[in-house]
């Protein structure tokens, strides 16, 4: 039972190696894709020189293009994790439905359970917690 333990625990600990070697491969194969072109556009654009107000244009829509490619490669690491690793999507799928979920339950139940009311009470004579003014008493309290 001892040797059938440990093989379970390194499949498991193999499986996550294979997790984690294939999120790296994914994230640098990104990288490399999202900065070759804003790389190779930086170095053509240092070496040439424009002078036609139209080429100038384009060039600089397919530098802010590729700007926006290059700076994908901040962001795509979450999208890449939640892609490769089942892991992962596990472990994101609990805590924002598991924990946040009960968390939000938790705070609008509160809210409904917790208000303040005023509470009537009833004083015998029909009134329910009102003073019995009549037009009399007003009348008789201004003089």
């Amino acid at each position: 039972s001892r040797r059938l333990a440990r093989r379970q625990v390194n499949i498991v600990r193999l499986s996550h190696e294979r997790q984690l070697t294939a999120m790296a491969l994914f994230q640098v194969a990104f990288i490399v894709f999202a900065s070759t072109p804003y790389t190779t556009y930086t170095i053509y654009d240092l070496n040439t020189v424009v002078t036609n107000a139209e080429v100038a244009a384009q060039r600089r829509l397919i530098g802010t293009i590729t700007v926006l490619l290059y700076y994908e490669q901040f962001a795509s690491s979450f999208y890449i994790f939640c892609c490769v690793s089942k892991r992962f999507r596990k472990q994101l799928i609990f805590v924002l439905f598991k924990i946040h979920m009960t968390w939000l339950r938790r705070v609008f139940n509160s809210t409904k359970t917790n208000r303040i009311a005023p509470k009537s009470e009833s004083t015998g004579d029909g009134h329910c917690g009102r003073p019995n003014i009549s037009i009399h008493d007003v009348a008789v309290g201004a003089s």
